[in-house]
């Protein structure tokens, strides 16, 4: 598994470069991420969870980048309150300044269908995983923190909900 994301990312790396933020990397929309178990959502400020997710705080609202020529389902995911992106440092998820391509490669997640329980109407439900080093945003027991953890189990902490039209664009040429 990491012998395969190694490849990967030495192929992102070569396109991400070249392609710097703004010209060339499209943005797929807003979102906001909210938590399946908990129904929190990931806020910018201070990187972590709200538990009112309905209003216009514009610090709740996350950007999709699409990468050009990268698998459909790698993105970086950019705060539209700080512009920082996620980033995984091998300790801790926190906001940092969009490199598109550095670090190296710390700023991609896969976001792909996960749906241990069901989503609300109109949303679909979604795994959030660092494509470097293959950890997932999650929350702790008492559903107040985001923490990293192992993709391997199939908690509702670890499914984040978005608009069912957000995710389909995704995947729609």
């Amino acid at each position: 598994m990491v012998k395969r994301s190694a490849m990967i990312l030495a192929a992102l790396l070569g396109v991400a470069v070249a392609n710097a933020p703004g010209a060339s990397a499209a943005a797929d929309g807003t979102v906001r991420f909210t938590n399946q178990q908990n129904v929190a959502c990931i806020r910018g400020a201070a990187f972590g969870l709200n538990t009112d997710c309905f209003g216009p705080a514009a610090e709740m609202n996350w950007t999709l980048r699409q990468i050009p020529t990268a698998p459909v389902e790698y993105r970086y995911i950019q705060s539209n309150f700080g512009r920082g992106c996620w980033t995984d440092d091998d300790s801790v998820f926190y906001l940092s300044a969009c490199n598109y391509g550095g670090l190296p490669g710390r700023q991609i997640w896969s976001i792909v269908r996960y749906q241990p329980g069901p989503p609300p109407s109109g949303m679909a439900g979604v795994r959030l995983e660092n494509v470097v080093t293959n950890k997932c945003m999650d929350t702790d027991a008492t559903g107040s923190t985001l923490v990293r953890n192992n993709c391997s189990n199939s908690s509702r902490t670890q499914q984040w909900n978005i608009p069912l039209a957000a995710f389909n664009a995704m995947f729609t040429p």
